[in-house]
């Protein structure tokens, strides 16, 4: 009996220790708001549309520039 107490009490204070961590993460983790996962997700689509319409530009620049200057007469 006396050995059970004596185990007792540090796999308590473990359970209690983990619990904070865990809480402690839950609550700097969990300040973060949702309208700013939000925006940044709206924003990498954004970026990323206007880059790909960049890229076609782009492309179309390039064949533009040969036309105009490697055409053979």
């Amino acid at each position: 009996m006396n050995l059970r107490k004596k185990i007792r009490k540090p796999w308590i204070k473990l359970i209690r220790i983990r619990r904070d961590l865990i809480g402690n993460a839950i609550d700097m983790f969990g300040g973060l708001r949702r309208a700013e996962h939000i925006f940044m997700v709206l924003a990498a689509i954004l970026i990323g549309i206007l880059g790909a319409f960049g890229a076609i530009g782009f492309r179309y620049l390039i064949k533009a520039s040969q036309e105009i200057f490697f055409r053979t007469w």
